[in-house]
């Protein structure tokens, strides 16, 4: 795991509130609603313009004009179990503008009745809207909690179409 020093962050206004993105020179490792934190100059090249790609990528989000990403994770540093990677790398499949139930997101990565278990390793998701936990619903399309806030969470959803009601 890099040092603390070798963590770069950078701020951005959304919609939703200021959103912490954080980086190491391999990738992503946080993006997190609803900071308070402060913005810490980069201190790699490398880490710094994974950043302002990753503020650009969200930005074009918010705007409409982006409806998945391409950033590089440096999921070395995010010290996950091999069954969280699993949980968030399928739902990085969940298409703008649907939603999955965790019932079958864990049907999908080979853990029927793993439901639970899927809440749990989203709930550490580190990426938030990058790696789109928001578009995981209960078994009656019923929202359950989000890292940024349930209120972040029905704003994510009305941005890309999705009806709840």
């Amino acid at each position: 795991m890099p040092h603390e020093s070798h963590i770069a962050q950078r701020i951005i206004e959304s919609p939703i509130g200021q959103i912490a993105i954080r980086a190491t020179p391999r990738g992503l490792t946080a993006v997190r609603i609803g900071t308070t934190e402060s913005a810490p100059i980069p201190p790699f090249p490398t880490a710094a313009a994974i950043l302002e790609e990753a503020a650009a990528q969200l930005h074009a989000y918010f705007a409409g004009n982006r409806r998945t990403f391409d950033l590089p994770i440096d999921w070395q540093t995010l010290n996950l179990t091999p069954f969280q990677r699993r949980v968030l790398e399928a739902v990085q499949r969940v298409p703008w503008g649907a939603v999955t139930r965790y019932a079958t997101l864990a049907e999908s990565i080979g853990r029927p009745g793993g439901a639970q278990a899927v809440g749990q390793a989203l709930a550490r998701n580190p990426l938030l809207i990058v790696i789109p936990c928001h578009r995981v619903v209960g078994p009656r399309n019923e929202l359950r909690g989000y890292a940024g806030g349930i209120e972040a969470k029905i704003w994510l959803l009305q941005h890309e179409g999705v009806l709840l009601g």
